[in-house]
């Protein structure tokens, strides 16, 4: 989380942090698993960390890394180096407990009272010759975007090290401005500062005929194309929304050169998403209590119907790759293989899809075996 969030927000974990909480307890120990391997070591930076843990002791973003870093460390003694930087007091004084606490237990953990620019060069030094995965999530709008080009394209030889990026793309800090911006009634130094997020004042003609709904999007679709381009990263976008019938509050923009790190932050957002239509669910369910059965939950898609689909148009998507390939490993081809279904389902379908393919005499692969993201499909 970042400066901003109050009391209120630390009492306990809210819906909208559950996809983003999913995510990186999901990707992120495997990101840094994978690239420590060949040095035991790997720099993670957390540019808004927080409290690190809700009162009730659910561990926010600060506090998923700390207890992961403690579990890696006792495992198989591999250093994940830990930076956070807090600019609220508060919020650092209760995150700066807990990093103490996994010093002492031999974690290489530092929490900085102060903005994440202040210290951004000395983290990409630390990261020099290791693996670095950078969780930026603002309230509002976050860093200036050539800062966070020159920090994902920081020098490396024969794409050693990995440097990959989980941002938040503020909507709500672009409806506002743009609002503004639309009546004539937006401050020239907040103008200044989101062209400086978004990397020019490009985004203003967007706004140049008053504001219409579905705008933001577009911006967004732009910010990340010009992110990628800039990057010659693999982007993707995932809403977060406080309820489902709501307008997503931000995206989660992440950043990747590796396919297998694209696959997997697929799958791990597939879950994710799955997690919140549960808690969703249950948080719904909760509200209705004793409305006399004038309650109804909120129309959500049924995974068995999604998953029924989705199976067969990635079957038409491997079948596609094999016109060209006389073999394939599915994790190596996430965006052909996925199509419009990335982090919708999980890995789970991509198997049946194969499953499916041998069944109809297409490949004599099976689907079976190995992990998903290493099974070969070949032609027949």
């Amino acid at each position: 989380m970042a400066i901003g969030a109050g009391d209120k927000y630390w009492e306990d974990a809210r819906l909208p942090g559950v996809i983003k909480h999913g995510i990186l307890r999901r990707y992120l120990p495997l990101y840094l698993a994978r690239t420590s391997k060949p040095k035991g070591f790997a720099v993670h930076l957390d540019g808004y960390a927080g409290r690190g843990f809700h009162a009730d002791g659910t561990p926010g973003s600060a506090g998923l890394v700390i207890n992961f870093a403690r579990e890696r460390l006792a495992l198989d003694g591999t250093i994940y180096a830990l930076r956070f930087y807090e600019k609220d007091k508060d919020n650092y004084a209760h995150l700066a407990k807990h990093v103490a606490e996994a010093r002492a237990a031999g974690v290489d953990a530092e929490a900085t009272l102060g903005d994440v620019l202040s210290g951004l060069d000395d983290v990409l030094s630390l990261a020099e010759e290791s693996s670095l995965f950078m969780f930026l999530d603002p309230c509002g709008i976050g860093l200036p975007f050539e800062t966070v080009v020159e920090s994902l394209n920081r020098p490396r030889r024969n794409d050693w090290p990995p440097t990959e990026v989980l941002l938040n793309f503020s909507l709500e800090a672009v409806r506002r401005i743009g609002g503004a911006l639309a009546a004539n009634a937006a401050p020239r130094s907040t103008l200044q500062r989101l062209d400086g997020a978004l990397g020019g004042d490009w985004w203003q003609q967007f706004y140049v005929d008053g504001y219409s709904d579905g705008v933001d999007e577009l911006i967004l679709d732009e910010y990340c194309s010009r992110l990628s381009r800039s990057t010659d990263m693999v982007i993707s976008a995932v809403p977060v929304r406080r309820a489902p019938t709501h307008k997503p509050i931000y995206y989660l923009v992440f950043a990747t050169r590796n396919h297998r790190g694209f696959w997997n932050f697929s799958n791990a957002t597939a879950k994710s998403v799955e997690e919140w239509w549960q808690r969703n669910d249950a948080v719904e369910a909760n509200a209705g209590n004793g409305q006399l059965g004038l309650w109804e939950p909120p129309r959500r898609p049924t995974l068995d119907d999604v998953e029924n689909t989705a199976y067969i148009a990635i079957a038409a998507n491997i079948t596609k790759l094999l016109e060209s390939h006389d073999r394939i490993v599915v994790g190596d081809h996430a965006i052909d293989v996925l199509g419009d279904y990335f982090g919708s389902v999980g890995e789970k379908v991509v198997r049946r899809s194969v499953r499916y393919l041998n069944e109809q005499g297409l490949t004599p692969s099976t689907g079976a075996g190995q992990r998903t993201e290493a099974i070969v499909v070949e032609r027949c």
